[in-house]
């Protein structure tokens, strides 16, 4: 079941321009093109006020901070380690999910119940079945220009942002912990 889920509410009026992501900072994320991606986001005049957040730790933190500091985003890319996600989500407008594999990640799952817009690369397989191109989340090609693309769509369109967002909501309502916990009682013969 996904942790967050509660009935949905509407943060629409407390999101700020940042785009967030969550996961343990090593080559398997992708931040190194996310941050890439973001810097030729923030070169657009009409997003140059947008932040990015990462949270979380891990072996690639040295390397992510000094490229930060070369590309001069000092500022405007945090990475703010450990810490709850639950109040990031609740002001972030896009969220992007920029790893080469994955399997079913939780923080995307956890995004879609806050009704954040998702950018999924599309080498993650995992969660294809409740991630739907164009319907509940966007796709971009393992590529700084690509996610750069998409970046500048959703924060450019609001209706984009509303429709992706609603659309998975839907499609993630169906793991709370009732349902799931009926699934697995099923699977074990408890439940008829």
């Amino acid at each position: 079941p996904i942790r967050f889920l509660k009935p949905a509410k509407d943060f629409s009026n407390n999101k700020k321009k940042i785009i967030l992501s969550i996961g343990r900072l090593n080559k398997q994320k992708g931040y190194d093109i996310l941050i890439l991606a973001f810097y030729e986001f923030i070169k657009i005049p009409l997003f140059q006020n947008w932040q990015l957040y990462i949270l979380g730790e891990g072996p690639e933190r040295v390397y992510l901070e000094k490229m930060i500091i070369n590309l001069n985003l000092k500022g405007s890319v945090n990475l703010k380690g450990y810490c709850d996600p639950q109040k990031y989500f609740k002001i972030a407008k896009i969220y992007v999910q920029s790893s080469i594999f994955e399997g079913m990640p939780n923080s995307v799952l956890e995004a879609m119940t806050f009704k954040v817009p998702v950018i999924l690369n599309n080498q993650i397989r995992g969660i294809k079945c409740l991630a739907k191109n164009k319907f509940s989340c966007l796709y971009f090609d393992n590529d700084k220009d690509d996610l750069c693309n998409k970046l500048s769509l959703l924060a450019k369109d609001f209706r984009i942002r509303k429709k992706l967002s609603e659309n998975a909501l839907k499609k993630v309502e169906k793991l709370n912990k009732r349902d799931i916990s009926k699934l697995w009682l099923k699977k074990l013969g408890i439940l008829k």
